[in-house]
């Protein structure tokens, strides 16, 4: 990061350690505190900024992000993901499996279709 005449901070970007060049939207996107950069989520907002928040879907920036292992520090998430994905590991497979269980039952299975595995122990399957 450099310093201009206009106290303005000018990054200097090598397109090896920015993961947001790997994004399949970056020729056209517009969003300046992206999931992909390593400023994420301090990065600035101004607010007539066409495209405030990224709408990459999260496995499209989870591949990009596994890439780039130790870049980002909220592995290509937003941060509401990011607090979600550390609060589920802080659950016990017993209580992921419990919630799994409540969230079938008024019809999120689909959304949870990778998380089946968790399921499928507290009912008594056999996974390796």
């Amino acid at each position: 990061m450099s310093f201009s005449d206009n106290n303005i901070y000018i990054f200097k970007v090598n397109k090896f350690n920015e993961p947001f060049f790997k994004c399949p939207r970056y020729s056209s996107c517009s969003v300046n505190n992206c999931p992909l950069s390593t400023e994420y989520p301090k990065g600035f907002t101004h607010f007539e900024d066409l495209a405030k928040k990224c709408t990459l879907p999260k496995g499209y920036r989870e591949s990009v992000a596994e890439k780039f292992p130790g870049v980002l520090s909220l592995e290509g998430l937003t941060l509401k993901e990011y607090t979600g994905k550390k609060t589920w590991e802080k659950l016990s497979p017993e209580e992921q499996a419990k919630s799994i269980l409540r969230l079938n039952k008024i019809g999120f299975a689909s959304a949870l279709q990778n998380k089946t595995r968790n399921l499928d122990l507290i009912q008594g399957g056999n996974y390796q």
